[in-house]
């Protein structure tokens, strides 16, 4: 008959390993600026200038300013003294003559015809012309290309190790478990209750 009942219990075991790796410390995509500035035209345009100058022009008809007018004057009135001083000195040189037979009568008169006789001259007016000037068309292009500024993000290519590592765990620990499953014994016998004397 069988007292004693042992069970064993295995132990159990797991074992986690991780492997070392390397990581980037950054993994982002490389970021890329683009800035792009336009074209550009400029054109600057200068049209044919005239420039018609007609003061002489204006002046030779009368057509004075005050301060032309005030000096043409003062040359007229020179003009006139200095001819009238040149007939009166004439006249008197004529009349000094008497002694040699010269007619103080005749001169004066011939002095009176002299200033009643008119002279007549052709002339044109405007005598002088306007002065025309003038400055050529001009036409200036300035052209700038257009520009693609591209700035590219270096990116950090540092590396990072990190280790491996091995845990070792204890899920169920081995053990024998012994159980008696026999009854209990009685010494002597007969104190067991349910023993029974042996017949003579």
């Amino acid at each position: 008959m069988q007292v004693i009942e042992i069970k064993t219990t295995p132990g159990k075991y797991e074992l986690e390993v991780t492997p070392a790796k390397l990581e980037y410390d950054n993994d982002t995509i490389r970021d890329m600026q683009v800035q792009t500035t336009p074209s550009t035209l400029k054109i600057d345009a200068k049209n044919i200038s005239v420039k018609i100058d007609s003061y002489e022009s204006r002046k030779s008809i009368g057509l004075m300013t005050m301060g032309d007018r005030i000096s043409y004057e003062a040359n007229r009135g020179k003009q006139h003294i200095a001819e009238k001083t040149r007939e009166y000195v004439d006249i008197g040189k004529q009349i000094s003559k008497v002694n040699e037979g010269a007619n103080i009568p005749s001169i004066i008169a011939q002095k009176r015809i002299n200033e009643g006789t008119t002279h007549l001259v052709t002339a044109f007016f405007p005598s002088v012309g306007p002065n025309i000037s003038w400055e050529p068309n001009d036409l200036n292009m300035e052209y700038t290309p257009t520009e693609l500024d591209i700035n590219w993000q270096e990116l950090d290519r540092s590396m990072t190790y990190i280790a491996g590592s091995v845990k070792f765990n204890v899920v169920q620990r081995a053990s024998v478990d012994i159980e008696y499953v026999g009854g209990p014994n009685y010494f002597p016998k007969s104190s067991d209750p349910n023993h029974e004397a042996d017949a003579e």
